[in-house]
């Protein structure tokens, strides 16, 4: 499979497994991908001297009711084997959107930008200088990235001597620069955003674009989800956002 990630294109491979689990928790998935992550490996080391060996995707979050935490850094899964839901097996499921909201989070449904190559992506709407575009929810993203080819559509420049910097992403190294926001809000809430950073996502726009006809303008990552305490609902296609 080819594909692409904030660092270029990647060539992906499958191969069949007996079994994946994470701790006592049965994947249930009969098979993985593999590429190669030297790139985001070394770069995830540089910053916090730790490797990693592989990334978990929608193929395992999706079917079993992945919901991740970025406040407490917890992922939830579905315990169950065959993936039932609380109202197949006749329980009375907690309204999520009920209890967040009463802890003061917005509720944001994501949509889902799909095709038969790329499978899931999840994204909302922004907002940027009153000007509005789509960025694509990516957990395993360090940091949120503008399409630097698009930075006059909101009215932005590159902090001046910010571009020398890199960092890394699927596919390769690569450039960033910094911005600054003077507003910036996820489908209608308001965050305190200051700066985000800008590059060329030139292979990841365009692979998008090739395989499902639609245009996105960059990538919310986890320094944004951390900072404003949010839980992504996977399998819901909900973020909840503290502002």
């Amino acid at each position: 499979l080819e594909a692409a990630g904030a660092g270029g294109l990647v060539s992906i491979s499958f191969y069949p497994i007996k079994s994946l689990t994470l701790l006592e928790f049965n994947s249930g998935l009969k098979q993985i991908g593999a590429t190669d992550l030297n790139a985001v490996s070394s770069g995830l080391y540089n910053a916090n001297g730790k490797f990693i060996d592989g990334i978990i995707g929608q193929d395992l979050l999706v079917p079993k009711g992945g919901v991740i935490d970025f406040d407490t850094n917890v992922l939830y899964l579905n315990k169950t084997s065959d993936n039932k839901t609380a109202l197949d097996m006749n329980i009375n499921p907690i309204n999520l959107d009920t209890v967040m909201e009463k802890s003061n989070f917005g509720v944001i449904k994501l949509n889902t930008i799909t095709s038969e190559e790329a499978k899931g992506f999840l994204s909302t709407e922004i907002e940027i200088n009153g000007t509005k575009a789509t960025l694509i929810i990516d957990s395993g993203a360090g940091r949120s990235v503008l399409h630097n080819k698009l930075l006059d559509k909101f009215s932005l420049k590159n902090i001046e001597g910010s571009g020398n910097q890199k960092t890394t992403g699927a596919g390769s190294e690569f450039y960033i620069g910094q911005l600054r926001l003077p507003n910036l809000s996820i489908n209608k809430i308001k965050l305190k955003q200051q700066n985000i950073i800008s590059a060329d996502l030139s292979a990841l726009v365009d692979y998008i674009h090739q395989t499902t006809g639609q245009t996105i303008d960059g990538v919310i990552g986890q320094d944004i989800l951390s900072r404003y305490s949010s839980v992504l609902n996977i399998a819901d296609k909900k973020l909840y956002i503290k502002p």
